[in-house]
């Protein structure tokens, strides 16, 4: 059984070449790396051909984003996989222990209909946990967290990230790949996982497989950026489009369909209240100051 270890890079060269080291070091050895570089101009390819020269690289011009750039791997691996093989989804911000395959491995081969997502650490504080895990309230449309239990290997959600999860070539072949027309960048995973249970494939996060996320800066700068860009640009995880998209699609009738909107709308209002209340307290206490 073949892994295809897959992931999509822009401008971090050092990020990508520590994420390759890992999965070089690997004990489980029946695997193909295929890298999408989209558009880099910091030397990273001719850095993984130097140190890596087996990776496979495919080229993309900057515009690709994560979906079609995942998409654009996923089409190439489609075209040679055996119906038995794996895709190893990964994120070029991740590190993981030498063993990580052979654990993947060993899970799917007693779940063989099933995805399996990894635990996800912070890299630079281990007791800090990012994601145990994602169950879906579809009556007010809410991400809900589970939360982590050192007792448990295996848990059910609703719902995976693309950071260290092994998907069956055959989910692909069933449902299709990611979307890259309505969800460019955020949310395209979720969605994809939320197709893939929806036809009974199952989805579970492994407690004792982990991935350890480098991503140091990105969530804090978010919290800086204006409600506009939180509401409208590509890069936001709040992208309301997106979010539109997933109700219109994915509720499970029509009825929780409008209850799903009017929640969502209701708490952007909201956020549009407070963004102003917190402007003209900030104004104030500048003029006070002036």
């Amino acid at each position: 059984m073949k892994i295809y270890a897959l992931m999509t890079i822009h401008n971090r060269k050092k990020l990508t070449i520590e994420c390759l080291d890992c999965i070089y070091k690997q004990t489980y050895a029946n695997f193909e790396v295929i890298v999408v570089d989209d558009g880099s101009t910091d030397g990273s390819k001719n850095a993984i051909m130097a140190k890596y020269p087996q990776t496979t690289i495919l080229k993309g011009d900057g515009n690709l984003w994560w979906t079609a750039g995942m998409n654009k791997g996923l089409r190439y691996i489609l075209n040679k996989a055996d119906e038995n093989d794996v895709v190893l989804t990964l994120n070029d911000d991740t590190e993981f222990n030498s063993d990580f395959f052979t654990k993947l491995i060993a899970i799917h081969l007693k779940n063989k209909n099933s995805c399996i997502g990894t635990l996800l650490k912070n890299f630079y504080d281990k007791n800090i946990i990012e994601d145990s895990g994602i169950n879906i309230d579809w009556k007010k449309y809410l991400y809900n967290i589970i939360l982590y239990d050192k007792n448990k290997s295996l848990i059910t959600v609703d719902a995976i990230s693309c950071r260290g999860t092994l998907i069956p070539i055959k989910i692909f072949k069933k449902i299709g790949i990611f979307n890259q027309k309505r969800l460019p960048h955020y949310f395209a995973d979720y969605e994809f996982f939320i197709r893939a249970k929806r036809v009974e494939f199952k989805l579970f996060i492994s407690y004792n497989t982990i991935t350890y996320n480098k991503e140091k800066l990105k969530k804090k700068n978010d919290k800086k950026m204006g409600l506009y860009w939180k509401m409208f640009n590509i890069k936001s995880r709040s992208n309301i489009f997106n979010t539109y998209y997933i109700i219109l699609k994915h509720s499970p009738s029509f009825y929780l369909k409008i209850k799903n909107l009017f929640h969502y709308n209701f708490r952007i209002i909201i956020n549009i209240i407070l963004s102003k209340k917190q402007i003209s307290a900030l104004l104030k206490i500048y003029h006070r100051k002036k």
